[in-house]
């Protein structure tokens, strides 16, 4: 019992840590309490602002390997492969964010850019509309909204949006 609220309070430390951008400290934290795939997150994260993308790979695997279910890691995975320019993986870790949080509109949003990027108009409008529907009156959703389509030059669309606002 005492261990489990040592593990907590160091992972708790590590997080404020982390916010503050001391990402060392916040390392040597979270090593000791390296047990649940939320730690093993929070380290791929701090590797990933040292910009040792690999070592953040590695981490964001083992805390899918932890849970599954987590949709943290996945995301950053697709962040990373775009990144690379490994397009087919970070669809695929796309997709599974997207199965996994069918109701998140900021994610929706953020794959439209990503299809938006790769020419597949049709697809990155379907998600800019389902992330409206998600949150019709977010003045963020309505920005990102506004944004991916200017990155498809869909400016129909983005008229379309301003027009309902007037």
């Amino acid at each position: 019992m005492k261990r489990d609220i040592m593990n907590k309070r160091g992972i708790q430390l590590a997080r404020m840590l982390y916010n503050q951008g001391k990402y060392d400290d916040a390392e040597k934290y979270l090593q000791d309490n390296i047990i649940s795939a939320k730690t093993k997150y929070l380290m791929g994260k701090i590797y990933m602002k040292k910009g040792n993308i690999e070592e953040a790979k590695n981490w964001f695997y083992l805390a899918i390997d932890n849970d599954y279910k987590m949709v943290g890691p996945r995301l950053e995975l697709a962040r990373i492969w775009k990144d690379e320019g490994e397009y087919e993986k970070a669809e695929a870790e796309y997709v599974i964010c997207l199965k996994r949080q069918p109701q998140d509109a900021n994610l929706k949003l953020e794959a439209a850019k990503f299809y938006a990027l790769q020419g597949y108009n049709e697809k990155a409008k379907q998600l800019i509309v389902k992330a409206r529907r998600i949150s019709p009156k977010d003045d963020k959703v309505l920005m990102r909204s506004l944004e991916a389509y200017d990155k498809m030059q869909a400016y129909d669309e983005m008229y379309e949006i301003c027009d309902k606002l007037l």
